[in-house]
């Protein structure tokens, strides 16, 4: 879709629009006997094509033409092209009846990246669809209306919305009602019919798809779906805010996720938006920690994703909620969002919503259609906005700070940064970078809104003259400057725009070096082509540096039908690696359960040539052991896994580390197994009474807990689950299992010793589970099933298990089917466990250590041997206490027992997996001086390759590589987001 150029064409469209018929196709085919096109009005481009269909009650051929074939040509069977620029009527005539079109021809599509785009939500309702009320918008500079609200999402409004979008050179996102969530499930024929209805309308340049979804990774088909038929148009999805989920981290990795499966698609996302009103009602007051901690997950992500960010801006009361906003509040709102970064700003609300269950009030334009106080100062700020938005639109965010304090997740200037503050003002400051020129600039906040500060800040001396960006219309301006002291003063919520001196790069000074023993994919971007994006899996699991599920994190998951599924990581640049270790996922307890069969592994330099490393086939993990792909060196910057075999439709892994290995790399770890826990030993006995609760007060592991200290408060901890008390206990986090009930979680009671278990009982309390196990082990490690259950009623109460011949130091409760929240998805609550029986005591082991003890000369008399022996007939003997005993009686007579070496080196050893390693083609190897001779590829040995037969290795001599990205941020994917938008020099490891 596309935007008039110039004001005088527009001028003239709309005259011609205004003058033409623009009735949708139904009610112009009922106003005209059944006669109708199915688009009244087309934009087209000069030369791009079109095909109108005219309907007629009538058998004869349909004559097509055009008022004017310089602008627009038309063949026999509706297909119109565009010529030139300027407009047309195209006629289409039958049976002494016409119908027509008008079409406009412009030169460009419109454009998201000329300014900053300003737009508005709840536009104006059924009853305003007005002149009036789209002349309020476009003297206020509004750029783009979303099309959503109550009463207005028939064709027929949506149509008319267009038409006075499309008079004012306002691009619009179609809201009509079929969209939206209908688009879930629907057929991707039924969506391009949905959209060819509205392909090339004037004024269409967007579809609305979803508004605060929790996970959206389920509508990617839709998205690719619209994006087919209209790849310029601009689809609407609008993310919660970050403190709807368990934690700013998942929350990140929700929108990466989005966002790679958008670029998977071949269709990256225009915006990534979201909304937060962090404006209370209370006068003077905000919400600046969540406010901060949000734009700065947005900016990472968004940063990584080479993805323009966008939000809302508070401009209505809700009077249950958060107030309206003055005009310094507005444009402090502005200013922040620019510092990081933000491209789009979306005024929530234009009109003020009315008879709804929310309480809303003192929008922009009233329910009435009146223009608002507020009204006047909107026009200036959008103006002002506009005027720096030609410069901040090619102005990424690399880094933000605070000056005074930290606020969210937003820190402190950190030494060696290029300005610093002199004084004791509250400045957000963030480090920019235009994408296009490279020129560095500063921008400086005043987090005051209700205060105006003087600043002081003092630029490092390699920094020379600086200049400003102008509000008043974005030009450049000379700053005065003393030994690089700046000092200004800033208005309530206002800002400075700082230009650093052309050819001052403070990114230069940070180059990211490569050590031999570093994972090279912890700073890339990897890209799954289906993801599950909840419930602990998501794509950047697979490089966040956590091999085994921990945290509620548990890896990857595929979330296509049959899990063949390609992952793709992007190391930022070409490096030499020679090492790839593919650490499984753990999944309903069991380590590697659904690690990919078959699958090939390859690399690229440039993304298009692929050359294969090794294949596997029907693998399965042993031993718990991670498979390792060892190779002669190669040099790429893409990591292709391609999956072509899987258990049960899934495929899923929990890391991805890549080494350039020159021997220092340690070999990969091994998890002690699916689901653990670390015995909290303190070397003191546990007091048995006989009788009594085993668990009471004992350590408790759960899976996930949420992390807000509230919910301690409101009765749920994990320590509460035996604090004896049934009206409290713990609840496993909230809302990452949005998505389905098959999801795990569990809670582990360390007993502090083993016993003989006679009765187990979980209390009910909350969202009890529909299928779980009871469990039991001795080390933590190794869990043997004492109890399962499917398709659990709710309201039991409480659970029994009474097992025979159960022994065991940990007792797990572990869920694999959950039950429904109404807004926290699926949960798992439990009120208390219990666990009765007696010590128990290893009597066969016990006589043994007696042998060994007489057989060794021990004295049959002996203290130690009584208190042995006197243990053993106690019934409150403990374990601990009885090894404590056994060991003093071996030291006395210094006797050691045997060692089982032959089996402590087998559980030590990982197992080998056997990779298919070719030889497969690989491209020629260039060198700096002479000509190397091409590899040979290693013959298949069923494990690593042979060295011999394998590529010549170049020598470190204790030299790391180095990747220039210009700038090093914190977390992977702020790496990642350097890696993609700065300039990248690869400084290659010398050779002998």
């Amino acid at each position: 879709m596309k935007k008039i150029l110039t004001f005088v064409l527009s001028v003239v469209l709309c005259a011609a629009l205004t003058a033409g018929s623009v009735l949708p196709a139904a009610a112009a085919d009922d106003a005209n006997g059944g006669v109708s096109m199915d688009r009244s009005s087309l934009e087209l481009l000069v030369g791009e094509k079109d095909v109108l269909k005219a309907k007629f009650k009538s058998d004869y051929p349909v004559k097509w033409s055009s008022s004017d074939e310089n602008t627009v040509k038309v063949g026999e069977d509706g297909t119109v092209e565009g010529v030139a620029v300027g407009e047309a009527v195209i006629t289409a005539e039958c049976g002494g009846k016409s119908t027509s079109c008008h079409v406009y021809v412009v030169e460009k599509e419109f454009d998201f990246d000329e300014n900053i785009l300003i737009s508005i939500f709840w536009p104006p309702t059924s009853a305003y669809i007005t002149d009036e009320q789209y002349k309020y918008m476009a003297d206020a500079e509004i750029d783009w209306v979303l099309g959503a609200g109550d009463g207005i999402g028939s064709k027929a409004k949506q149509l008319k919305m267009l038409e006075l979008c499309y008079k004012y050179g306002i691009g619009m996102c179609v809201g009509d009602d079929r969209f939206g969530g209908n688009l879930l499930g629907m057929k991707e024929k039924r969506i391009a019919s949905l959209v060819e209805e509205y392909r090339n309308v004037p004024g269409a340049n967007g579809f609305y798809m979803l508004d605060e979804p929790y996970n959206p990774n389920v509508f990617i088909d839709a998205y690719k779906a619209l994006k087919d038929c209209d790849p310029h148009s601009y689809m609407h999805l609008n993310f919660l805010p970050g403190h709807a989920y368990p934690s700013y981290d998942v929350y990140e990795r929700q929108m990466n996720d989005w966002l790679r499966l958008c670029e998977s698609v071949g269709y990256p996302q225009d915006y990534l938006m979201y909304d937060m009103y962090p404006f209370p009602l209370q006068k003077n007051t905000i919400s600046r920690d969540p406010m901060m901690s949000n734009l700065n997950s947005v900016r990472k992500v968004g940063l990584a994703n080479g993805v323009k960010t966008a939000m809302y801006i508070q401009s209505v009361s809700q009077t249950a909620a958060f107030r309206s906003l003055n005009r310094e509040e507005t444009l402090f709102e502005f200013n922040i969002g620019l510092a990081f970064g933000i491209k789009q700003f979306s005024y929530f609300t234009w009109f003020t919503p009315h008879n709804r269950n929310e309480p809303f009030d003192q929008g922009i334009i009233t329910y009435d259609g009146k223009p608002n106080e507020k009204y006047t100062f909107i026009c200036e700020i959008d103006k002002m906005i506009h005027n720096v938005g030609a410069t901040m639109i090619n102005l990424d965010a690399y880094e933000v700070y605070g000056t005074l304090r930290r606020y969210g997740s937003v820190g402190v200037i950190p030494d060696g940064f290029f300005v610093r503050s002199e004084n004791k003002s509250d400045l957000t400051v963030s480090y920019m970078k235009d994408k296009k020129t490279g020129r560095n600039y500063c921008m400086v906040v005043n987090n005051l809104f209700d205060k105006k500060q003087r600043i002081k800040l003092q630029f490092d001396d390699d920094i020379g003259a600086l200049q400003y960006v102008s509000y008043d219309d974005g030009k450049l301006y000379d700053l005065d400057t003393e030994n690089g002291l700046l000092q200004a003063d800033l208005e309530k919520g206002e800002a400075l725009i700082i230009a650093l001196p052309e050819g001052y790069d403070y990114s230069a000074k940070n180059v990211k070096t490569y050590a031999p023993t570093d994972d090279l994919a912890l700073d890339a971007q990897i890209t799954c082509t289906s993801s599950a994006g909840e419930n602990g899996w998501y794509m950047c699991n697979l490089n966040d540096g956590q091999r085994f599920a921990d945290t509620g994190m548990n890896g990857w998951r595929s979330a296509s039908s049959d899990g063949l599924d390609t992952i793709t990581v992007d190391l930022g640049g070409a490096l030499e690696f020679d090492r790839i270790d593919l650490y499984p996922a753990t999944s309903d307890g069991v380590y590697g359960n659904y690690m990919p069969t078959d699958f090939t592994v390859s690399y690229s330099e440039d993304g298009e040539n692929w050359y294969t490393i090794a294949k596997a086939a029907d693998l399965s993990i042993r031993d718990l052991s991670a498979p390792s792909l060892r190779f002669g060196k190669v040099f790429g910057r893409y990591v292709k896994i391609e999956i072509t075999g899987c258990r049960s439709n899934r495929s899923e892994l929990g890391e991805i580390e890549i080494y350039d290995d020159d021997g220092t790399v340690p070999p990969v770890e091994l998890p002690k197994t699916g689901i653990s826990v670390d015995a909290d030993d303190n070397g003191k006995p546990v007091n048995y009474t006989p009788g009594s609760n085993l668990a009471k007060n004992k350590k408790v592991t759960v899976s996930t807990y949420p992390e807000s200290p509230d919910y301690k408060t409101w009765g749920w901890y994990p320590d509460f689950l035996v604090d004896g008390k049934q009206d409290r206990g713990w609840t496993s986090n909230v809302k990452i299992h949005m998505g389905g009930e098959d999801a795990t979680e569990y809670a582990i009671v360390d007993l502090g010793d083993e016993f003989e278990i006679e009765k187990i009982e979980i209390f009910e309390h909350g969202c009890w589970p529909k299928d779980f196990t009871v469990s039991v082990s001795s080390d933590g490690k190794d869990f043997r099933d004492l109890a399962e259950e499917k398709d659990s009623p709710d309201g039991i109460g409480s659970y029994v298990v009474e097992p025979e011949d159960a022994h065991g130091r940990f007792v797990m409760f572990c869920a694999t089917r959950l039950r429904n929240t109404d807004a926290d998805g699926y949960m798992l609550q439990l009120g208390e466990l219990e666990v009765y029986g007696k010590p128990y005591l290893d009597r066969e082991t016990a006589e043994a250590d007696i042998k060994l003890f007489l057989d060794g000369g021990g004295d049959e008399n002996s203290a130690s041997l009584k208190a042995v022996r006197d243990a053993l007939e106690n019934e409150r003997t403990t374990k601990k206490e009885l090894d404590a005993l056994l060991t003093a009686m071996l030291d006395e007579a210094n006797v050691t027992v045997p060692v089982q070496t032959e089996a402590l080196t087998e559980a030590a050893t990982a197992a080998e997996y056997d990779f298919d390693y070719g030889p497969y083609e690989r491209p020629a190897k260039e060198t700096e001086t002479e000509a190397e001779p091409e590899p040979t590829e290693p013959e298949q040995t069923g494990s690593e390759p042979d060295p011999e037969t394998t590529a010549p290795e170049e020598k470190t001599d204790g030299m790391s590589k180095t990747l220039k990205t210009g700038l090093i941020v914190g977390g992977a994917l702020a790496a990642a987001a350097l890696i993609a938008a700065a300039a990248i020099t690869i400084i290659k490891k010398k050779k002998k």
